[in-house]
């Protein structure tokens, strides 16, 4: 018995209605993004801007607090953690001597000579310092001392065996501890005077010579300390 296959024939769709469907699908997918745009939108914060006049706000600067010192012949001012550690009260020696006592800055101290002044101390830098009415102006500090005093050098092993030198700096006499140039301890002095020595006279308690050693042996020497002392010295 002979078999007869049917052959049956699908009808291809013209190309406009797959162009249909294409548009329906990004209408559709256009739809939902724009909603989910406009959803989030919603809950996003408002911002208001205002027009106005500008206004200038101050910046806020952080003060160390001081305390006031009172001497019989002056006042000063030093940071609030500096404490008294010693003073000296015979013929030879008129001194008081401060401390800082600040975790990790204890290794500050300034010693205040008055009338003794001692003329044979070396230093490592030098500050000159003039008298304004009853108040003190600093000058430059000079860099070590080493680096421009004759036979000065920064080898510790030649310099240890050498003998302090005179020297100048801003026309102001001093003498250059060569020997100990790592110790930092810079000296105040006025051009025209002794060294060492600073004459001012107040109101009340006259003419007076002064002599200020500042020794610094921190790992981040600070010299603003000295000029903000010195600037807040009042002679009485």
């Amino acid at each position: 018995m002979k078999s007869t296959y049917q052959y049956t024939t699908r009808k291809r769709r013209p190309l406009g209605h797959f162009l249909l469907r294409a548009s329906e699908v990004t209408i559709v997918v256009a739809g939902v993004c724009i909603g989910l745009f406009i959803l989030f939108s919603h809950f996003q914060p408002k911002h208001k801007v205002v027009n106005g006049k500008a206004v200038s706000v101050p910046q806020l600067t952080t003060t160390k607090p001081v305390i006031t010192i009172k001497e019989p012949t002056y006042t000063i001012q030093l940071p609030s953690d500096w404490v008294q550690v010693a003073s000296e009260d015979i013929p030879t020696n008129h001194s008081v001597t401060w401390q800082a006592t600040e975790k990790y800055y204890d290794d500050r101290i300034l010693q205040i000579y008055v009338d003794t002044i001692p003329t044979t101390l070396p230093v490592n830098a030098e500050l000159p310092i003039t008298a304004v009415g009853n108040h003190f102006t600093v000058g430059q500090l000079s860099q070590n001392c080493s680096n421009f005093t004759p036979t000065g050098t920064q080898n510790t092993l030649q310099a240890e065996v050498l003998p302090p030198k005179e020297s100048e700096w801003d026309n102001v006499n001093f003498i250059c501890d060569i020997p100990r140039f790592t110790d930092n301890q810079i000296g105040t002095g006025t051009v025209g005077a002794p060294i060492n020595t600073a004459v001012i006279t107040g109101p009340t308690m006259g003419t007076h010579s002064y002599f200020f050693l500042f020794s610094d042996r921190n790992i981040n020497p600070d010299e603003s300390i000295l000029f903000n002392m010195l600037a807040s010295f009042t002679a009485r």
